[in-house]
């Protein structure tokens, strides 16, 4: 499993991200020896950004591993649903990074690079407003 180094420095990223918490619900597929195999399981988003998400979920050994497979391309697909006042948002996942926390919890960073239209458009919107009331 990759050890994450935390980033010292000035701020790299294209999109400001925003501390808030909403329910999220994470979708593994994964396909191994030609069997699919589907692993559902919830957290909540830490930060949010209008084009990912950074989550907490819990730390189990089959999570753990698709989550690692996700990283690094192998076979798993990761859809996200994140549960607003307004709507539950639908996306396809790409996992950039993952990082065992303490209290048997993992944070994962999120690309959100796959969303419908209307989703999208709320996304947008949710993530605009909280940058704006800050």
């Amino acid at each position: 499993m990759e050890d994450v180094k935390e980033y010292k420095g000035a701020e790299r990223r294209v999109c400001p991200r925003f501390q808030i918490i909403f329910p999220v619900f994470l979708r593994f597929s994964v396909i191994k020896e030609g069997n699919p195999t589907i692993l559902e399981l919830g957290g909540v988003t830490v930060d949010i950004s209008l084009e990912g998400v950074k989550l907490l979920i819990p730390k189990k050994a089959d999570v753990l591993s698709s989550i690692e497979d996700a990283k690094e391309g192998r076979g798993v697909d990761v859809g996200v649903e994140i549960v607003t006042e307004k709507k539950r948002i639908k996306a396809v996942g790409d996992v950039r990074w993952f990082k065992v926390e303490e209290q048997n919890q993992v944070a994962v960073g999120i690309l959100l690079k796959g969303m419908g239209r209307e989703d999208r458009k709320i996304w947008e919107d949710l993530v605009k407003s909280i940058a704006l009331s800050l």
